[in-house]
């Protein structure tokens, strides 16, 4: 987007069609079962592990923040 109108063209969804079945045929067998498929392995970078990381304390603590005030308002 440029100045908030949409500068890229979309390719037909012919094109799109054989994109996807190439991308999906360029993964291996055992990934593409239907039937219990094998997992397919995935790595983040440091800086996305650190992102979960992160975000998943600040879960944690406002979670633990919320347990907190429901025990407090218990007591009344």
């Amino acid at each position: 987007m440029v100045d908030g109108e949409v500068v890229y063209e979309s390719p037909a969804v012919k094109e799109i069609r054989q994109y996807s079945h190439e991308a999906l045929h360029a993964l291996w067998p055992e990934y593409r079962r239907d039937l219990n498929p094998q997992e397919y392995p995935v790595d983040l970078s440091k800086k996305a592990w650190d992102n979960k990381m992160a975000l998943i304390d600040d879960i944690r603590a406002y979670v633990k923040e919320l347990s907190s005030e429901n025990e407090d308002l218990e007591k009344y």
